[in-house]
């Protein structure tokens, strides 16, 4: 068995490498003979199974390598993130969608085909969907940003390589993802994970949302296990509906501080103040409740709480040293 990830210095892919790495994992039954890791840059590795290939997957070259490692599974992860794609819409179209689809169209001359798992977002609803009362596997996709218009391009590229048969897997779509690094993070939407870091270290933070603000969120370790079992075995995928989102943890920004509260034993009143910009609430702070019963039947996961959210990101933050 041979992986590769694409973006694989970015915090939901170092995570995930690290889970592929432990002895006992097995994917689709089968142990893993080698890990190839791309990214623009990535730190030395000295793992016997790990190969690297430090470049822009926008490049034939670097493309051309990942294809003759010929792998079973590819993890699809890279992206250039929301707030550096509304600054540059030219980069954004290089990297996430024509570099998606001619990666698509050069894993399909494999064989035996492989699995993909594709990383969308939850930026494809749009701001009028995120008005309603609710969100669930028959909204219509509406995305106002371009990060999310690129999301959902790709997202019917692969869903035409699956339905002829050329590519195996499906996409998903994450939800906020915690606790991230800030360093050369541009994601609108990174204010949830500075919310984990400061209070954590008992430091004061600015909100740019409102205590009423709805978040959907999901702890790294989750969103591993989630992007493990998306490639563990064929899913039974309705037709024209290869990408799902998954399901995640609902809460408001208030209940978020409370429990972050709780876990880190400090004062949030004295800690957080609320300063709001209404492009980032219009985008990352209205969402309604999720009713993500496709994923669920497939055997995708939530986190079992906001509580343990909380509790597990926290823990692994202090492992890992992450930045402030």
């Amino acid at each position: 068995m041979k992986i590769a990830i694409t973006g694989a210095n970015g915090f939901i892919a170092q995570g995930l490498i690290a889970r592929i790495l432990q002895p006992e994992f097995r994917c689709q039954g089968r142990a893993v003979s080698g890990l190839l890791l791309t990214d623009l840059s990535l730190p030395a590795s000295t793992h016997p199974k790990v190969q690297t290939v430090a470049g822009d997957i926008s490049t034939d070259q670097v493309r051309q390598e990942l294809l003759d490692f010929a792998p079973d599974v590819v993890f699809h992860l890279a992206a250039l993130s929301s707030g550096a794609t509304e600054q540059n819409i030219r980069q954004g179209i290089r990297v996430n969608v024509m570099a998606a689809v001619a990666l698509f169209d050069g894993l399909a001359q494999l064989t035996p085909v492989p699995t993909v798992v594709y990383s969308s977002s939850i930026a494809v609803y749009g701001q009028d969907n995120l008005r309603a009362a609710r969100i669930d596997d028959n909204t219509v996709l509406q995305p106002g940003i371009s990060y999310g218009r690129h999301k959902l391009a790709v997202e019917m590229v692969l869903d035409d390589y699956l339905r002829r048969g050329l590519l195996k897997g499906c996409g998903l779509r994450l939800p906020g993802i915690v606790v991230r690094p800030e360093t050369n993070n541009a994601a609108l939407s990174l204010f949830s994970s500075q919310l984990f870091v400061q209070l954590y270290h008992g430091q004061p933070i600015e909100l740019p949302v409102l205590p009423e603000s709805q978040l959907w969120l999901m702890s790294r370790p989750q969103c591993v296990e989630n992007l493990l079992h998306a490639a563990q075995a064929p899913l039974r995928l309705p037709a024209h509906q290869t990408t799902m989102t998954l399901p995640c943890i609902h809460t408001t920004v208030a209940a978020l501080v409370d429990a972050l509260a709780q876990e880190a034993q400090v004062d949030a009143q004295s800690l957080v103040q609320y300063r709001p910009r209404e492009e980032i609430i219009a985008q990352f702070g209205t969402f309604p409740p999720l009713i993500s019963e496709q994923a669920e039947q497939l055997g995708f996961r939530a986190d079992d709480s906001l509580e343990a959210l909380v509790h597990q990101s926290l823990a692994e933050y202090k492992k890992s040293n992450l930045p402030i």
